[in-house]
């Protein structure tokens, strides 16, 4: 699903779920608006990754910047996704569905959020790999 931000007359896609069993579209979001359901398809390859909002403002009066997670779009379905720290410390690690859509809440793997600072992101996918940059702002 996606949230119409009429602030930054952006849409912003939300973490969620589709039960086709029930027919039913789970989202979280922290406030109300206008909602649309959106279909993706999965990416082809590494080169056309999205990766926002970047930087990501948890948050943030700035709609720009505040989302619920930091989205990765255009994946190719089943891609592996993991954040390091600049010290190369692994923060995070997460797969792509098969709709090519993966979101990060902010927490590292002990369950607290991540501080701000700048992370690695490395996505692989068929011997593939891609390096790219996220900054989080606390």
């Amino acid at each position: 699903a996606r949230r119409y931000d009429d602030v930054a007359g952006t849409w912003s896609i939300l973490p969620g779920t589709v039960d086709t069993r029930t027919r039913t579209l789970t989202a979280l979001t922290n406030h109300l608006s206008f909602f649309a359901p959106f279909f993706v398809t999965a990416g082809s390859g590494l080169d056309a990754v999205n990766i926002f909002p970047i930087p990501w403002q948890p948050g943030s009066s700035d709609a720009l910047f505040n989302a619920p997670a930091l989205t990765f779009s255009n994946l190719p379905g089943g891609s592996l996704v993991r954040l390091f720290t600049i010290d190369g410390e692994l923060l995070w690690r997460g797969e792509a569905s098969a709709g090519g859509i993966l979101t990060w809440s902010g927490v590292n793997g002990q369950g607290h959020n991540a501080g701000s600072g700048t992370y690695l992101v490395v996505i692989e996918k068929d011997g593939s790999r891609s390096v790219k940059r996220v900054v989080v702002i606390r």
